[in-house]
């Protein structure tokens, strides 16, 4: 959740950000979740559109340091602390797989607002992945080592290929309106 959505700690709206920083986190409960400590306020009540909720305040504990907070909302109240925390860390790691994709696979477009959608999206990720896979196994190259070296690799023979035919196009003294138009730019 954002640091700029409003809470109503004792009576007062007041943005979380804002909230956490008035904390004195040596009062902070520490709460172990798969290996990991944090330190966390735990707010019960408004937030947003939601009448009641929970949003935890974390602080992982790194060392003698702790990390920024992370905010945690949960629209189920009689969730303890401990599992709330547990469910945002699957959570994050299908967050962060999906930016990935649509950021370096380009499915940034792709909207997934059905049963049928979803499915569809998770068949073109599956091949998509596969592929690339498929190409890194059978490529006798040794700097691709990771789906993102593949994805470079294809990347930048895009790139290649882009100048190679604006090359022979301004070679053929084609107008750069139609090159613009072939490469569907807005010129």
């Amino acid at each position: 959740m954002k640091s700029n959505r409003l809470i109503n700690p004792f009576g007062f709206k007041v943005k979380l950000s804002q909230f956490a920083d008035s904390i004195d986190l040596n009062t902070l409960d520490v709460v172990t979740v798969k290996g990991k400590s944090y330190r966390v306020y735990r707010y019960e009540g408004p937030v947003g559109s939601f009448a009641n909720a929970v949003v935890l305040i974390c602080y992982e504990i790194n060392g003698e340091d702790l990390e920024s907070p992370a905010y945690l909302l949960s629209t189920d109240i009689n969730l303890d602390t401990n599992k709330i925390i547990e469910y945002y860390l699957v959570r994050w790691k299908i967050e962060t797989n999906y930016k990935y994709l649509k950021s370096n696979l380009s499915f940034d477009k792709y909207r997934v607002r059905s049963i049928l959608s979803i499915e569809r999206y998770f068949l073109i990720v599956f091949l998509a992945i596969n592929f690339l896979e498929l190409f890194r196994f059978k490529s006798n190259k040794s700097s691709i080592k990771t789906i993102g070296d593949t994805i470079n690799y294809f990347n930048s023979l895009l790139a290649k290929e882009l100048i190679c035919f604006v090359y022979k196009s301004s070679k053929a003294n084609i107008p750069l309106k139609d090159i613009f138009e072939a490469l569907k730019i807005a010129s």
